[in-house]
């Protein structure tokens, strides 16, 4: 388990209901993948392309293991680090295992895809959840001059994008 988990490899963390964590060694579980630990390198590459300043507010979109959580903390300070997900127990767990290595980032638990306000305005949003279309709260919780990093579902491609003065954004498929 620890060589997986420490490998560039994307691992599946929940089939349905069940999370990784609730499963017995030699159990089998069938049904469809519903999370999944983002593959390292892409949780680096979408980091360095959000362009994190010391002292810049983030939102981590898809707190999943806290991982990316993790990272943001040491670049940024925990405290300008917020990170969100969808799953109650995913960001129970993650508040644990962050807390365990001293960091303590805001921690939510919210569906970032609703139409809903986003909790807090933020310099740079960053999304390990793929969407087919940036939702409209995204774009107004990013801080005039902020940018966002997302994936759009069913594509390998990470799309940039820069807000602009007049409220929109300007962005580009990196």
């Amino acid at each position: 388990m620890a060589t997986a988990a420490h490998s560039n490899t994307t691992l599946v963390t929940r089939v349905g209901p069940l999370h990784a964590d609730h499963i017995e060694p030699g159990q089998v579980v069938t049904g469809n993948p519903t999370s999944s630990s983002t593959l390292p390198g892409l949780v680096l590459t979408m980091l360095r392309h959000g362009r994190l300043t010391p002292g810049e507010r983030l939102l981590d979109l898809a707190t999943g293991s806290g991982y990316s959580a993790e990272l943001a903390c040491h670049w940024l300070g925990d405290q300008y680090v917020t990170t969100l997900d969808v799953d109650p127990y995913l960001t129970q767990a993650a508040t644990v295992r962050l807390d365990r290595t001293g960091l303590r980032p805001k921690v939510v638990t919210a569906d970032a895809t609703a139409d809903e306000l986003l909790p807090d305005q933020y310099d740079r949003i960053v999304s390990m959840v793929s969407v087919p279309c940036i939702p409209a709260p995204w774009l107004a919780a990013l801080a005039p001059g902020g940018r966002l990093v997302n994936t759009l579902a069913g594509t390998g491609l990470i799309v940039t994008a820069d807000k602009t003065r007049d409220g929109g954004a300007a962005g580009q498929v990196e």
